[in-house]
């Protein structure tokens, strides 16, 4: 951990947004200035993703496969949680790219959702809450052009309309999210670039200072 945030250990700090906001990237430069853990979400591991993004236009199919790649996401974050919460046991501040909470907004994938709720809820109850979220809102287009640029294999298939959902899901969670609003920052991803000196320096200065009123 860098000495001179030495006072933020202990600390879990989460970046979110869609696919394509830069969640992983400025999941990175946290992890550079602040030290402590990067936990980032393994999308390459999940076997079933490509094959979800494939069968967008195939209802039935898409069903299924959502289904397995949900369910195959919640019982990693379940694990790589309980290594979080090690980590903060163990005086370390954790930046990480996703957040265990926002499986809430895949419930639709599920046959019960309110089975699916009540078990996020029972998983998640002994393990370790953010102190702070860091939420990247953007754009369809903003978000459809990073990911043609980036040009991962597998997410070649990704259509718009997907896009779309994932964006008014995204609204729909965070601008209720029923914590202590100090705990939130939004972030405009379209005007923000984590390439930006200047604007990331403006950005680190409020996270630091949401961390310092934590404390």
């Amino acid at each position: 951990m860098n000495d001179s945030h030495a006072q933020y250990q202990r600390r879990f700090v989460v970046v979110e947004g869609a696919i394509g906001a830069g969640k992983t990237t400025l999941a990175k430069r946290l992890h550079q200035s602040l030290g402590g853990k990067l936990e980032l979400q393994p999308y390459n591991e999940n076997p079933y993703l490509e094959a979800f993004y494939a069968a967008n236009k195939q209802q039935k199919k898409a069903e299924e496969l959502g289904l397995l790649k949900d369910t195959a996401f919640l019982f990693q974050g379940f694990l790589d949680l309980r290594r979080i919460d090690n980590h903060l046991c163990n005086g370390k501040i954790v930046v990480a790219d996703w957040l265990f909470e926002k499986f809430e907004i895949w419930r639709w994938t599920f046959p019960d959702e309110e089975k699916y709720r009540e078990t996020l809820r029972l998983w998640h109850k002994e393990l370790p809450t953010p102190d702070l979220i860091i939420y990247l809102n953007a754009s369809v287009d903003v978000l459809l052009q990073r990911i043609h640029t980036r040009n991962r294999a597998t997410e070649k298939s990704i259509e718009p309309d997907y896009i779309q959902i994932l964006v008014q899901r995204h609204h729909d969670f965070f601008d209720f999210y029923p914590e202590d609003r100090v705990r939130l920052i939004t972030v405009n991803s379209d005007k923000f670039s984590v390439c930006d000196d200047k604007q990331y320096q403006r950005l680190f200065g409020d996270i630091t200072l949401r961390l310092d009123q934590l404390r």
